[in-house]
């Protein structure tokens, strides 16, 4: 079954408790791939309980967000069903220490994968200028 359509991927600028940007992607099974707008969303209800959107120029921060996370994640999951395949193979005894030196190297890769995915968060989050224009 393939999961198409449209959804917002992409989170900065983020002011907690203010707003936030993401962009609106067309995707197949929830990976972005063709961004089609910007929207900056506020973090508060309004009086009806809605939360509000409005639409702004095309962010490229957001879509490079979206696609950088996208494929950090993509690249993690391969990496780490690369080393579980790696070790459900038969394994020669004389093998065995480069097939441990060699899975252990992919799984640190993969670690540093997750790492720069986290570490990419920081930097979502707007500055005090982009703040007050996005304001």
């Amino acid at each position: 079954m393939i999961f198409f359509g449209d959804d917002y991927f992409g989170k900065v600028d983020g002011v907690p408790g203010f707003f936030y940007v993401k962009t609106r992607f067309l995707h197949i099974w929830w990976i972005p791939l063709i961004p089609r707008e910007s929207y900056l969303f506020l973090d508060q209800p309004d009086a009806s309980g809605h939360f509000g959107a409005l639409p702004i120029p095309r962010l490229w921060k957001s879509i490079w967000f979206a696609w950088g996370r996208t494929c950090l994640v993509c690249l993690a999951i391969i990496f780490l069903f690369a080393v579980g395949a790696i070790w459900a193979a038969p394994i020669k005894e004389s093998e065995r220490l480069r097939v441990i030196a060699f899975t252990t190297v992919v799984w640190f890769i993969a670690f540093l994968f997750c790492c720069l995915l986290f570490w990419l968060g920081r930097y979502s989050t707007a500055s005090q200028a982009r703040a007050i224009e996005l304001g």
